[in-house]
């Protein structure tokens, strides 16, 4: 899928060491130049005056399995320590009700399914 990193959310630092995943993925929105990718966000100052990354994606509103999805933001320190980056078909395997709603929104816009 052009546009989108998957993630699959591990909720802690501590459930990815030990590999106990909450059975959702995390859809990050990215631009793409070439072959270099970046994620799309938003940086602002937190109350301690470091410098925050937030990422837009679409995540899973509960942590059980194969949540429904919503449009969310997470921070990039999240998907470093708690999410581990995934294939398009891992993901689509983890999480289908998140690719109900990307597969539902490219469909509206009229972007060809790959695959």
């Amino acid at each position: 899928m052009i546009g989108v990193r998957f993630y699959l959310d591990y909720v802690s630092a501590q459930r990815k060491r030990k590999g106990q995943h909450a059975g959702n993925v995390i859809a990050a929105h990215v631009i793409t130049s070439g072959r270099s990718w970046s994620h799309v966000g938003t940086v602002s100052k937190g109350e301690t005056g470091k410098i925050l990354f937030s990422v837009e994606c679409i995540a899973a509103v509960y942590a059980s399995p194969n949540s429904p999805v919503c449009s969310s933001s997470v921070s990039r320190t999240y998907l470093q320590e708690s999410c581990k980056f995934i294939s398009e078909g891992k993901a689509r395997e983890i999480h289908p009700a998140l690719f109900e709603r990307l597969d539902a929104a490219n469909e509206e816009k009229g972007v060809p399914q790959q695959g």
